[in-house]
């Protein structure tokens, strides 16, 4: 329920809002066991859906590649992303324009927006703008984070959070404001793990 201009609910996209909770008749089958939305953006939103099996859906507005389908998706209906059929998902989380994706292995897929490297992917061109731009199908992520099993992960604006198996923090994306946690404010396309946090316990 909530707004739905972007179709981010799931329903017929003349429906500009939903006053009240209602199945999404296309999935009513599946066992949701998260459903994640990000904030319209710019006019775009989009949700994530994971079933019980291991499935995920996407629905929504994006133009960067967000829902994982595509680079410019106005999709209503939830479609199955092709990822789930390959690889059984067992989490997901969203940023404004940006998904993350879990492997039951712990390994960690992204699409999306990169315009801060959220994706865990890229260098910056010599105009200082990362590149790729964005990643319209889920991508492994990486490097250092690659080669561990992460358990937990959480999704800012710009900016995300893995926690893996050995109880270590890795944060990387947009960090004007230190939201990474890492000392410095400069964004970071390359996960990197939060060293303050890492003796603590």
């Amino acid at each position: 329920f909530g707004s739905n201009r972007s179709m981010e609910l799931g329903v017929r996209k003349e429906i500009a809002q939903v006053q009240a909770p209602q199945r999404v008749k296309s999935i009513r089958e599946h066992c949701a066991v998260q459903l994640v939305s990000s904030r319209s953006a710019s006019g775009q939103a989009h949700s994530v859906l994971l079933t019980a099996a291991g499935d995920v859906y996407t629905f929504g507005t994006s133009a960067c590649g967000a829902l994982g389908q595509g680079p410019n998706v106005r999709q209503c209906a939830p479609v199955m992303l092709r990822l789930g059929a390959e690889v059984r998902i067992r989490q997901v989380a969203v940023g404004a324009r940006h998904s993350m994706f879990i492997s039951d292995a712990g390994a960690i897929y992204t699409a999306g927006d990169n315009c801060h490297g959220q994706l865990g992917h890229g260098t910056r061109d010599p105009a200082g703008n990362w590149s790729p731009k964005f990643i319209d199908v889920p991508k492994l992520v990486p490097g250092d984070l690659g080669q561990q099993r992460v358990r937990l992960i959480a999704a800012g604006d710009d900016h995300n959070l893995a926690v893996v198996e050995d109880g270590r923090l890795f944060a990387w994306g947009a960090n004007s404001n230190g939201q990474l946690g890492i000392g410095r404010v400069d964004d970071q396309a390359v996960p990197v793990p939060v060293r303050e946090l890492q003796d603590t316990g």
